[in-house]
């Protein structure tokens, strides 16, 4: 029984076939591969977004803290001496 085209030209297009469909299953791993890793590096950017926002509202309250009128006061007092004259130490002019 004769096949049509020919054996040869049968057993060429199995090899492509296998080729390609190799081809595919190689390239499917090494998509889903790099989507895992792709997927991985977008959550720790996440994560990492998540601490610097944190991060930034503890740096705002300390710096609001630190410039209010009581702490500077405070520490003018405390570092350079520099104290409000009580009532009776001036004198207007």
């Amino acid at each position: 029984m004769s096949v049509p085209g020919g054996k040869q030209l049968w057993y060429a297009g199995a090899k492509v076939l296998f080729v390609a469909a190799l081809f595919l299953f190689v390239s499917s791993l090494w998509l889903g591969k790099s989507v895992t890793e792709v997927n991985q590096k977008i959550e720790q950017v996440a994560s990492q977004h998540d601490e610097l926002v944190t991060a930034n509202i503890l740096l705002r309250a300390k710096k609001a803290r630190l410039f209010s009128p009581e702490a500077v006061g405070l520490l003018a007092a405390n570092q350079l001496a520099i104290h409000m004259p009580q009532s009776g130490q001036y004198r207007k002019f």
